[in-house]
């Protein structure tokens, strides 16, 4: 539902159900303000695999995450052998999780699956 907010005050409209002429209305509380939802979705949830989910990854904040697991990889671009493993959110067209390797101490990320890496190029 689109946050819609009241005409006179400039309050949120909360929803609420005309229970006689079976409608959704939208309410103010602060001046009983009323208005009829031209919408009658409330909420709507994707629960499809595919959904993306779009995330800003911290390379930094990553790092300091104790709970990520730490290997020894070495690190192309300063020549550091440790890294934190990331599984990133997205898929591949065959349903493969991605999954970086984040330098511990430039924070560059690559990629662990090289084919993955060759077919975004």
């Amino acid at each position: 539902m689109i946050q819609e907010f009241c005409k006179e005050c400039n309050n949120i409209l909360y929803p609420k159900e005309d229970k006689e002429e079976k409608t959704l209305l939208l309410t103010c509380k602060s001046c009983e303000y009323i208005e009829e939802s031209q919408n009658n979705i409330i909420f709507s949830a994707d629960y499809s695999f595919r959904s993306k989910i779009s995330h800003n990854i911290n390379p930094k904040d990553l790092v300091n995450d104790p709970s990520l697991l730490r290997t020894v990889s070495l690190c192309n671009i300063c020549g550091c052998k440790e890294a934190v493993v990331y599984f990133g959110d997205e898929f591949d067209d065959d349903f493969v999780f991605v999954v970086y390797l984040i330098c511990v101490k430039c924070f560059s990320m690559t990629f662990v699956n090289k084919e993955l890496e060759n077919r975004n190029k």
